[in-house]
Formats: C-alpha cells, sequence, structure tokens
C-alpha cells in the first residue's frame, strides 16, 4: 500500500476517459498485472468514502467515473494516508503485537479499519505473520471469531519471551544499557505488576536457597520467562505435553528440583497458583538452566553442614578410590544441597524426585553406595533420609563420577521386543563395570539429538552417529559381547588420551594460530573469522553477529582469556579457533593473550553441551592456560589438549 506507484496508477486513471485493459497499465508502471489488480484492491477501499468509481468491462478495460471534485478528494485522501500510515513492516510488528503479547483474536476488518488499509494488505501482512511464526512452531488459526495464535504452550511461551528480547535489543542497538529497569519498562507492557512481583519473588527464592547470584543478564532472562509464565498460569494455560526424554538427559537438571518444589508450594499457599508436573520441571529447568556451581565451597556453611559434606564426600571417595575431596563442584553442590535439605528434615516438609524409579535401576550400585553412606548422615541429622532425597544427592556424585571418567553412559538402541532387549542389557552389565549407565530407547522414540548425551552406543541395527557404537544381534551372543568388549576398551582408551575429547572435534591444526602479533581486537575476529568463512564452516554474516555480540557484552571471561561467538543462525559446521598472542592486548576492560573464536551450532545440542563442558574445564586450569599460551607450535598445543606436558 506505501507505494508511490499506487499514486501513479490513480493518476493515470484519473487523467484517462477511455477504457484500458490491465495490461496497459502494467506496461506504463512497469509491474506485473497481478500488482495492478493489487492497486485496484486498494483503491476500491477508499472509494467507499467516495462518489467515485471503477467501472470494469469485461474484455474491454476500466475506467474511473464520477465529477472532478471527488476524484480530487479522492486524491487528496490517499495521498494524506500514505503520508500518515505506518510502513507495512511496523503494520506486521503492531499485529504481531497484538496476537502473541496482547493474546488477542483480530478480524481483518478491524485491523482494516484500525490501520486504514484495504483487506487486502492486511490478508498480506497476516501472511508474513504466519511465516514468521511458523519458525517458531506456531500457527494462526481463522474462523467466524476472526485470527488467533494457536500452538503448544512452551512455544508461545518463548515466543513471547522473544518478541520482549528482540525489544531490548532494538535498544541496545541504541547504545542503551539494558538494565532492570529498562527490563521491567518493556515487560510491563504486556505482564501485570503482580506477576512480575511473583517472578522476582521465584529469582530471590532460588538465589538464597541455591546460594548463587545471577548477573543482570541472567537475572533479566529469567525474570521476563518467569513473568510471562505466572501470567500464562494465572490465565489458565499450561503444558498439557511434553516429549519423553532418556534420563541422562534429563539428569544434570535435578540439582535444582528440590528447590523448584518449595517454590512450586510458596506458589499455591501464597498466591494460590497451582502447576501441573510438567510445568514444575518447566520451571526447574529454567533454573538449572542458571544455576551454576562455578564457585567453591563458601565457610560459611554452619560446621554440621560442612561436617556431614566431608564426611560424605571422604566415604564415597574411599569406595572408587578416588580423591573427591578436591573436587570443588562436588563440594559446593553438595553443600548447596544440605541446606535446604536440613530445613526440610527438620520441618517434615517431604518433596518428589520426578525420575527417582529409572534412578534406581539405571543407577543401581551408586543408589546402594549412596544409601549405605548416607546412614553416617542420619546419625549426624537424628532424621531418616528418604528414597527422593538420597536420589538428589546421587545426582552430585554421579556428576562427579563422569568428570573424573569413571562412568560411562551407554544407550542400547532396540528394534526387538522388550524382553529380548531386557537380556541384552543384563549381558552387558555383566560384562562392563557396575558403575556405568546403561540406558534402553526404543527405535521407535529414538531422536538422534538424544544420542550425544551418551558415551558409547550399542544397536541392533545401524544407527547413524558419530559416536563409538556397535551393532550387535539380538541375540548378543558371545561373538557381540567380544565386539562390544573391543570398543569399549577403545574408548576408555582414547578418553584417558585426550582430556578434552570434545574440543578436540572442533579444533584442528589449521585452526590453530600460536604466537600472533596481532594489536587489536578486531584484528582477531577478524583473521578468525576469514578462517571459518573459506572453510565454508560460517556464512558471511557470522561476522557481524560476533560484533553485535561484543558491542553488547565483551566476551572476556578473566584469566586471560577471550571467548567471542556469533549467532548459531549463521553457523554451518562446529568449530573454535585456537589464538595465542605475544604480547597479550586489552580487549575492553580485561588484558586478553588467549582466544577461543568460537562458532557452535545448537541443532547439535548435545555435542555442543559436551564441548562447553570442555571449554568451561580447560578454562578453569590457570596452569594449562599458561602452558597453552607459551606453546610455540599448534603441534604443541594439539598435545596439550591430548594431556600431554611441554617438556620445561
Amino acid at each position: 500500500m506505501k507505494s508511490s506507484k499506487l499514486t501513479l496508477f490513480l493518476n493515470l486513471l484519473l487523467e484517462e476517459e477511455d477504457f484500458h485493459k490491465t495490461s496497459y497499465y502494467a506496461e506504463k508502471l512497469m509491474v506485473s498485472s497481478k500488482t495492478i489488480s493489487n492497486y485496484i484492491n486498494d483503491l476500491r477501499y477508499y472509494m467507499r468514502n467516495h462518489q467515485v468509481a471503477l467501472i470494469s468491462r469485461h474484455g474491454v478495460g476500466i475506467r474511473l467515473e464520477g465529477s472532478m471534485e471527488e476524484r480530487a478528494k479522492l486524491r487528496e485522501a490517499i495521498q494524506q494516508d500514505l503520508d500518515e500510515t505506518p510502513t507495512s513492516k511496523n503494520r506486521q510488528h503492531k499485529i504481531l503485537e497484538k496476537l502473541l503479547m496482547k493474546d488477542e483474536c483480530v478480524s481483518v476488518r478491524r485491523l482494516s479499519d484500525a490501520y486504514c488499509v484495504s483487506s487486502t494488505s492486511i490478508v498480506k501482512d497476516l501472511e508474513k505473520i504466519e511465516q514468521h511464526l511458523s519458525q517458531q512452531d506456531l500457527y494462526l488459526q481463522r474462523d467466524k471469531s476472526g485470527t488467533r495464535i494457536i500452538g503448544k504452550e512452551q512455544r508461545i511461551r518463548s515466543a513471547k519471551r522473544k518478541f520482549i528480547f528482540n525489544e531490548l535489543m532494538a535498544l541496545s542497538q541504541q547504545d542503551k544499557v539494558i538494565d532492570r529497569k529498562t527490563c521491567q519498562a518493556i515487560l510491563s507492557r504486556y505482564v501485570d505488576e503482580e506477576s512480575q512481583n511473583i517472578s522476582r519473588q521465584m529469582i530471590q527464592m532460588a538465589q538464597d536457597k541455591l546460594n548463587f547470584h545471577l548477573d543482570t543478564n541472567y537475572y533479566n532472562q529469567i525474570f521476563v520467562t518467569y513473568a510471562i509464565f505466572i501470567s500464562r498460569i494465572r490465565k489458565g494455560y499450561g503444558i498439557t505435553e511434553a516429549p519423553a526424554r532418556p534420563v541422562v538427559t534429563e539428569l544434570h537438571i535435578l540439582k535444582t528440583y528440590p528447590i523448584t518444589e518449595e517454590i512450586t508450594q510458596w506458589l499455591k499457599d501464597a498466591h494460590g497458583i497451582t502447576m501441573n508436573d510438567r510445568d514444575i520441571r518447566w520451571v526447574n529447568a529454567r533454573i538449572a538452566g542458571v544455576y551454576h556451581e562455578d564457585q567453591k565451597a563458601k565457610d560459611g556453611y554452619s560446621p554440621i553442614v560442612q561436617d556431614i559434606v566431608n564426611e560424605l564426600i571422604t566415604s564415597i571417595g574411599d569406595i572408587f578410590s578416588v580423591d573427591f575431596m578436591s573436587d570443588e563442584l562436588l563440594k559446593t553442590g553438595l553443600s548447596n544441597h544440605f541446606v535446604p535439605m536440613i530445613a526440610r528434615l527438620k520441618n517434615n516438609i517431604k518433596i518428589t524426585n520426578p525420575f527417582l524409579l529409572q534412578i534406581k535401576q539405571q543407577f543401581t550400585a551408586m543408589f546402594s553406595v549412596i544409601s549405605l553412606a548416607s546412614s553416617v548422615l542420619e546419625k549426624k541429622l537424628g532424621y531418616t533420609l528418604s528414597d527422593d532425597e538420597i536420589g538428589f544427592i546421587l545426582i552430585h556424585f554421579q556428576a562427579a563420577l563422569e568428570r573424573h571418567n569413571l562412568s560411562k553412559k551407554i544407550a542400547i538402541v532396540y528394534n526387538c521386543n522388550l524382553a529380548n532387549a531386557l537380556l541384552i542389557e543384563n549381558q552387558i552389565k555383566i560384562n562392563l563395570p557396575t558403575f556405568d549407565v546403561i540406558e534402553l530407547i526404543n527405535i521407535q522414540d529414538l531422536k538422534e539429538k538424544y544420542l550425544h548425551d551418551f558415551d558409547f552406543i550399542i544397536s541392533t541395527m545401524e544407527v547413524s552417529t558419530d559416536l563409538p557404537s556397535v551393532v550387535i544381534s539380538p541375540l548378543a551372543d558371545s561373538n557381540d559381547i567380544q565386539k562390544i568388549k573391543q570398543t569399549y576398551d577403545k574408548l576408555i582408551r582414547d578418553v584417558k588420551e585426550s582430556r578434552f575429547y570434545s574440543l578436540l572435534q572442533a579444533i584442528s591444526s589449521d585452526t590453530i594460530l600460536v604466537k600472533q602479533k596481532c594489536k587489536s581486537k578486531e584484528e582477531i575476529l577478524k583473521t578468525a573469522n576469514d578462517i571459518l568463512r573459506k572453510k565454508g564452516y560460517i556464512t558471511e554474516d557470522f561476522y557481524q553477529s560476533v560484533l553485535n555480540r561484543e558491542k553488547i557484552s565483551s566476551t572476556e571471561i578473566g584469566n586471560g582469556i577471550a571467548i567471542p561467538h556469533g549467532l548459531d543462525t549463521f553457523v554451518n559446521h562446529t568449530a573454535i579457533v585456537l589464538i595465542t598472542l605475544e604480547e597479550p592486548i586489552l580487549w575492553k576492560e580485561d588484558m586478553v593473550r588467549v582466544i577461543f573464536f568460537t562458532a557452535v551450532s545448537f541443532e547439535q545440542k548435545e555435542i555442543m553441551k559436551k564441548l562447553l563442558k570442555d571449554l568451561y574445564h580447560l578454562i578453569s586450569a590457570n596452569e594449562f592456560i599458561e602452558q597453552i599460551s607459551a606453546a610455540e607450535t599448534c603441534e604443541e598445543v594439539l598435545g596439550l589438549l591430548y594431556g600431554k606436558r611441554l617438556s620445561k
């Protein structure tokens, strides 16, 4: 509608006294006949308020009829509308806001009147909006009452959150600081104050009970997420379905689940808000996503907490012949867990572990060990721990086992009957270490992304995966068991030889640059980007997204390290360029000497998580970073990643 050619088309009609076919006007304006038809529809919209008519004769053409005065009024009305009406892009944004953020049911006629454009323009707007929504698995439903958005509740929440952060991003591009006040101001357009207050209280409870603090960026994200959630729940919208996932993919987020249950009970008691199990797990996943055990256990813990943590860690460590006392993540996680756990026991507050049955089945040996070791705990505390509580404690030790490479996660993918699958599972359990985690997955339930949570795949049919895998018969005979053992032994050998297995999948000798003489951040970013672009791992737009990220939040993380990265939308293949500098440079506020230029495809979510885990452990080791920085060749850097120390 906002086209100057519409005005030209009107001028041609006003000048012509004879009938002319649409092809005549199309040729004059150098547009298609279909475009002329659209112009005609737009003109008819305005003519309804003027004594002007567009006469059409089949096979002859069209002609405008009306007095000179009415024609002039029509021209003036259209010109004024072209000067004042929002662009179609802005109009689509406002319509999306009505549909998504205000949960309105809209009609083409009402929108047409509100924006003073034709129904054809509004229909086109809705088509554009639907294309945008379909990328988020949301759709428009049209019936006699109007048009509304439909889709899974978790998708609607996600789309609302994305809409708000797009608004915030628009502000940041104008060099405005995105603080909590700004975030709240935008959120207030769509979410009531009470829902916002409840969201703040939920976050505060999580921080207090889990003993961690959110920076502004993370706080804004979870504040918006929970405020939208509370608003939706109070209107009666809950999650009605959720995909079944292997237990190992959900285990890590259970560390925060006890606190989530306390928050759930508080919501019910204080605000009359009840949730189903799916929503409770959804809330917990959000907390788990921002909770990090990346700090040492604090001295502020009570003596009883410190005593039981140390005694339990020592007991379990003795069983595995591992010094778990040096595992700060384990000490912090258990300390944070025991403080609210003791309060629950004293107040007789019972919580439920949603995966207790699966945990007891798949972590049988570990559950037994924790149960035995917990008897010391119970004696000190004077309370008996339920299986649910023991299950939550187990999660922390299972994570520690994996960090120490003492436990492997094995998936058995089967296309036979369950009885045969159970026989296969029993055979494998007999022949592999006790503390490995073995999970059965029916081929019908298999999603490729789940496999990357495992270390080793055993299957009764060919499965597309880059992980160590073995194909066996449904009988799991002695030859199959021998193949499993050989592949398993190689897996253990490879892990021992490589300290950073997942990281090494993303780095190669031609993506390592050592002792570079770069003088600026921009030079480093451009150099790294060119390497990945030439290899086809990223698209042209990736570089700009890296620069945008640096503008929003500089990527130096301390210890002389920076991890610049861009949007996964522009990543074709996960890869990292590792650059060390001859002399450190000022990145923004800190000096940087080691750079991991990272391009991660989030479509390979589980590979991404393992890669980031490797990065986390690497950057946490000061001595290791110093060795990488001191390396003179890319071969030396690769050797360090494989676990070889530099000779002095």
